[in-house]
């Protein structure tokens, strides 16, 4: 992981990236959030630097 921290839980990831962590599955489905889950169960897990790659696509898109 090269040093990369990683996230855990809907409310740590989506506080990182500026969403409402109760629309969390919504993103990841329909907006390619960059988190999973292991077996489709528990808490989500993500990496930092795929959450800001996202973050500056997202940011790309909407600022046109």
């Amino acid at each position: 992981m090269d040093g990369d921290k990683v996230l855990r839980g809907s409310r740590e990831i989506c506080a990182f990236v500026g969403v409402n962590w109760k629309e969390m599955s919504v993103f990841v489905k329909n907006e390619g959030l960059p988190a999973f889950r292991i077996r489709e169960k528990g808490n989500y897990i993500a990496l930092q630097s795929d959450l800001i790659l996202w973050v500056k696509k997202q940011r790309d898109v909407y600022m046109k």
